[in-house]
């Protein structure tokens, strides 16, 4: 099947003294202002002003996601409005799977197009939908609940929010452990040109390639000229805001559209499209499968967008990328820098040197490259780790790349680095209430248990989870989870994570613990205690009084953990010049179903107390005994003034055996 595609190679040779810089640096920008729309296609957009991320709504392959430049590179004034991943008019070649106890489904709604056609499909839980800054779609496979969620990023070399964030999130829904892997299939595209080479470190991948392992670069950028590229991309797979794949595959879009997961890979073949004679790049990134237990989430993620290229054409074109911010710390003391070289002369350009000039606060090894001759219009490139030779660092630095050869002009590529604090993060945990007996029973139920996360530091912490650990004798309450993952955290940025528990018939005081995880392998754990009060069977007096101009009181006598009472013997004590009685009956003890339940009621009434002699019903633990009217005599009375109060109170067991019970004071209606 052919791809409604058409290849246009634009080659403009460029002697202009004038520097366009693509991918200028904007740092610390804040995120732009977001459109939502559905275009004339039905597909959902989310759109900045430099790039949209486009998802398909309809059945056929609905989820999947194309992006395009907006407005593109500011710098810029012909890349708008283009493609970088293939999705017109909506998306359907890009796709990801996801492999399950070693069967491959495919993410989204079932197609008959050429990409994953004929591969197993799972049930649509949530449509594509715009949540806050995001796009999120949910279906279930094969026992998983999938979100993918697409939203944007800062670009790590151009500091604006032109970067596409893709994430799924994979939770485990059965009671069995689960194995599970990942697949993100992008057909790229810059503009017109749908075979434009991979550009990793010192090489220009155009065939069959595979990175994994340590030979896994940390980002690959793509642009078909240095004079007049038509839009410059990169994909990142290593760094803070990214989950590292293990493997990584470059090849022909057909032979990866054909196979789900495994397909016909050829080291050294051009990426001529499986079964045609068109160029068409395509990139797979791999996330080998692990096991995840019922209820785990496995989370991964990886950016696509432009790239920052600082780019100045000449007989040697000149284009120089390197990250716009850096945090430098003990798991990343180093930085990448790259140059691309591009010989525009009509001779060859003989001894070509590339010499990266540093300030003196960095130093990297080989300053100089010897590059040996290039040929007309022959691009190479050559790239430098770069490390700081202090702590004390200025915040901003500026270093260039300059290249020369024999016979031709030299050209001057600069950069400039932002030296940004690394992420730190502070966190506090504790208890919302302090649980207490209320009415005879612990309150609050369920209680909250709260963490506070800030990140104090000046980069943005990746990959947060924490997960809550409880002892014996405390549990989650209904629907709540143990994990709690949050993504990123920006600088700045304050969360506030709450877990609702319950205990478990204990008493005392009991630690519990949150463990936080993220980016690099970081791990910390909080500590805290909790204070669970003795629980014993108790009467209590409850009294209500809807406001100071009503003359009525209703009281009612309630008890609470009466597992083990059968008969209940108690007096209730009034002050008959203040209090006289209208009318009593059973409280809801006594009220099962909609149904009355025997009630003996009061034995005696006399001007001064009540007797009450009641069995109660079978597998009753808490509820009214009695409520009683009272009519108040004078209504400035406080409750204090009334002199309620419970006496002669004896408790049977089934077995005859008598049961303490403690007696609480009286509480008004309001102060439950």
């Amino acid at each position: 099947m052919m791809k409604d595609k058409t290849t246009l190679l634009v080659k403009v040779l460029s002697m202009l003294l004038l520097v366009l810089l693509l991918g200028s640096p904007v740092i610390a920008e804040t995120e732009t202002d977001l459109v939502e729309r559905e275009d004339e296609h039905g597909n959902l957009r989310l759109e900045n002003e430099y790039i949209a991320i486009v998802v398909n709504q309809s059945e056929n392959a609905m989820g999947r996601f194309a992006v395009e430049t907006t407005g593109g590179d500011p710098a810029r004034d012909d890349d708008e409005n283009k493609p970088m991943i293939y999705g017109r008019p909506q998306p359907w070649p890009s796709f990801t799977t996801v492999k399950i106890d070693g069967d491959n489904y495919v993410f989204g709604g079932e197609t008959e197009r050429r990409a994953g056609q004929g591969e197993n499909y799972g049930e649509l839980i949530e449509p594509p939908q715009v949540v806050g800054d995001s796009i999120i779609t949910v279906f279930e496979l094969g026992g998983l609940e999938v979100e993918q969620t697409l939203m944007f990023e800062r670009s790590s070399t151009t500091g604006l929010y032109d970067t596409a964030r893709i994430e799924y999130n994979m939770t485990n829904i059965t009671e069995d452990s689960k194995s599970v892997g990942l697949r993100i299939m992008l057909d790229t595209m810059l503009g017109e040109n749908d075979g434009a080479p991979f550009r990793i470190r010192d090489q220009a991948i155009t065939t069959d390639t595979m990175f994994e392992g340590d030979d896994l670069p940390s980002f690959y950028q793509s642009f078909d000229s240095l004079t007049d590229p038509q839009v410059t991309s990169q994909g990142t797979f290593i760094g803070e805001s990214v989950d590292t794949p293990d493997r990584v595959y470059m090849s022909n879009w057909g032979s990866l559209a054909d196979g789900a997961w495994d397909f016909n890979f050829n080291p050294g073949e051009e990426f001529v499209r499986e079964g045609e004679f068109e160029i068409d790049s395509a990139i797979a990134m791999y996330w080998d499968p692990v096991e995840i237990e019922p209820g785990e989430t496995l989370t991964y993620s990886t950016n696509y967008g432009l790239a920052g290229i600082s780019m100045v054409p000449g007989l040697l074109s000149l284009g120089v990328t390197s990250p716009s911010e850096f945090a430098f710390s003990e798991r990343n003391p180093e930085f990448p820098v790259v140059a691309y070289i591009e010989n525009t002369a009509e001779i060859t350009a003989e001894n070509v040197v590339a010499r990266l000039n540093l300030p003196d606060q960095l130093t990297s090894d080989e300053i100089e490259r010897d590059l040996g001759d290039l040929e007309e219009d022959e691009v190479t490139q050559v790239s430098w780790n770069v490390r700081a030779t202090t702590d004390n660092l200025p915040d901003t630095l500026n270093f260039e790349v300059e290249v020369d050869a024999d016979n031709t002009d030299s050209n001057v590529a600069a950069r400039e680095l932002n030296v940004i604090a690394p992420a730190e993060l502070e966190a506090n945990l504790f208890s919302v209430e302090e649980m207490v007996l209320r009415e005879g029973d612990l309150y609050p139920i369920p209680y909250t248990i709260r963490a506070e996360v800030e990140n104090v530091g000046g980069a943005t912490f990746y990959g947060f989870e924490s997960e809550m650990i409880l002892p014996p004798g405390l549990d989650f309450a209904r629907y709540e989870k143990a994990n709690k993952n949050a993504g990123m955290i920006r600088p700045g940025e304050k969360l506030t994570i709450d877990w609702k528990v319950v205990p478990l018939d204990v008493e005392g005081t009991f630690p519990f613990a949150v463990q936080i995880r993220g980016q690099d392998g970081y791990s910390r754990t909080l500590r805290e205690r909790v204070n669970i009060p003795a629980t014993s069977p108790t009467i209590y007096l409850l009294a209500d009084r809807s406001s100071e101009e009503v003359d009525y009181l209703t009281l009612k006598v309630k008890g609470s953990y009466l597992d083990d009472i059968e008969d209940i013997e108690f007096k209730l004590r009034y002050d008959d010049e203040k209090l006289t009685p209208i009318y009593n009956t059973r409280g809801t003890a006594f009220v099962r179903d909609g149904r009355l339940m025997a009630w003996a009621g009061p034995e005696e009434i006399t001007s001064e107390h009540f007797s009450f002699n009641e069995e109660l019903p079978a597998d009753i633990n808490s509820g009214g005994l009695a409520k009683i009217l009272f009519k108040l005599e004078d209504k400035e009375l406080s409750y204090d003034q009334l002199g309620l109060e419970i006496f002669d109170l004896v408790a049977l067991s089934g077995d005859g055996e008598e049961i303490d019970l403690r007696i609480e004071q009286i509480q008004l209606e309001e102060e439950k």
